[in-house]
């Protein structure tokens, strides 16, 4: 394993070269879009016909006119999540001729990731010219691909269903919706790449323009003697590499690279950095392509659930940021915030009790009288609104049990 400290020498602009490859990956993505049409219902009436006959008959055509099926019927919103489900059909006969395993890939790779609904036109750009569709102003409305649904078809497994997380803005007029995995990711590393070249040299960014070789301002080499550390009991388990490692990074100023192969201990350099600036009353952000890498720096930095063995500064806990819970590890789970849910409650009920045991001695005799069945006990129905939902043991007018601390809180 070994660190790289970014020296102040002149090197070359990358900023040419970074934007060629993702153009030249996104050029490739859209050289074959995958282009799903809306499965649209049926009018049972035809509205050009006229029915011949007594007027009655007349009345009838009229009124069944009236209730068919329009294009909003195609797309069924749940009224608890906002979420939107379609029918589409996925040209399998011609384009996608014995393609159904790529085409049920590019889809599970692209939940949680945005796709665009087109008209009729938008579709017809996007084949012919990619490069036009993209300078497109307004752009198509985009949304997230949260779910999909598959049935087996002449011995096949094939998509015939999307759920969206919000549906389109105007559903009469959207015919396809198109698939492009990482067509997002690469337009807003394109974006980034661009405010960090047209940055000012000496700004906030200056440092990211010294990385890429756009300026020569800053200097981005640390102290080579090391950094000191302020959690040094963090560091009784790593090797004399690992330990270099950490000084060095906690010794560069802006960037420092660590590599090295699977299991020589990145993960655990990592934590190591994490717990240091931790005990500097410091805040970090982990950032990774993938969800697992993530996950691992998580489970390596949280305590063992159950014990009170807790790692972590006392003002430290994990925020595991992700759109949806079901993509992370069971204990990384545990510190899920998500934009509408979340669920770290427990963890953090947990980490204050363990900080008032150890704190105040009445605290932890009051967690010893707590009836650790009481979560399942019948729920009191005679209290005030806010005691409902209590337990028996917990309850003021219903029980003699010592309270918990949790429930004098709210007392």
């Amino acid at each position: 394993m070994v660190t790289v400290n970014m020296g102040s020498k002149t090197r070359q602009n990358l900023a040419p070269a970074i934007r060629a490859s993702l153009n030249a990956k996104r050029a490739r993505l859209l050289a074959r879009p995958l282009i799903a049409q809306v499965q649209r219902a049926s009018p049972s009436v035809d509205a050009d016909q006229t029915v011949e006959g007594p007027d009655v008959f007349r009345a009838l055509q009229n009124a069944a006119r009236d209730l068919r099926p329009t294009a909003l019927d195609a797309w069924r919103e749940d009224p608890d999540n906002g979420t939107c489900r379609v029918q589409i059909c996925i040209d399998y006969d011609d384009r996608w001729r014995g393609c159904e395993k790529e085409v049920l890939e590019t889809i599970k790779s692209t939940i949680e990731s945005n796709v665009a609904f087109l008209t009729e036109e938008q579709k017809s750009l996007l084949e012919r010219s990619p490069a036009e569709f993209l300078a497109l102003s307004p752009r198509p409305q985009v949304t997230e691909l949260v779910a999909f649904a598959t049935d087996d078809i002449a011995g096949s497994t094939r998509v015939v269903e999307l759920t969206f997380a919000a549906p389109p803005e105007s559903p009469e007029h959207v015919r396809y919706v198109a698939i492009v995995p990482n067509l997002v990711q690469l337009e807003r590393q394109l974006d980034a790449l661009h405010t960090v070249e047209t940055a000012e040299g000496d700004g906030p960014l200056g440092p990211l323009r010294a990385l890429i070789g756009a300026s020569d301002d800053v200097a981005l080499g640390g102290d080579s003697t090391g950094g000191a550390l302020t959690d040094r009991a963090s560091c009784k388990q790593l090797d004399e590499f690992q330990l270099e490692c950490v000084h060095k990074a906690l010794a560069t100023p802006h960037f420092a690279v660590i590599e090295g192969p699977p299991g020589s201990g990145k993960t655990t350099v990592i934590t190591t950095i994490v717990r240091d600036a931790l005990a500097s009353a410091g805040r970090v952000l982990i950032v990774s392509p993938t969800h697992v890498a993530v996950d691992n720096v998580v489970e390596k930095l949280v305590s063992v659930q159950g014990t009170s063995n807790d790692l972590l500064a006392p003002h430290g806990l994990p925020l595991r940021y992700a759109a949806r819970v079901t993509k992370l590890s069971d204990k990384a789970a545990e510190y899920w915030v998500g934009a509408r849910k979340q669920s770290r409650g427990a963890t953090i009920a947990r980490r204050v009790e363990v900080r008032l045991r150890d704190a105040i001695p009445f605290a932890r005799s009051l967690f010893e009288q707590v009836d650790p069945d009481a979560a399942r006990q019948p729920r009191c129905r005679t209290c005030s609104p806010w005691s409902a939902a209590r337990p028996l043991a917990f309850c003021r007018t219903t029980s003699s049990k010592t309270p918990s601390p949790a429930a004098l809180t709210s007392w």
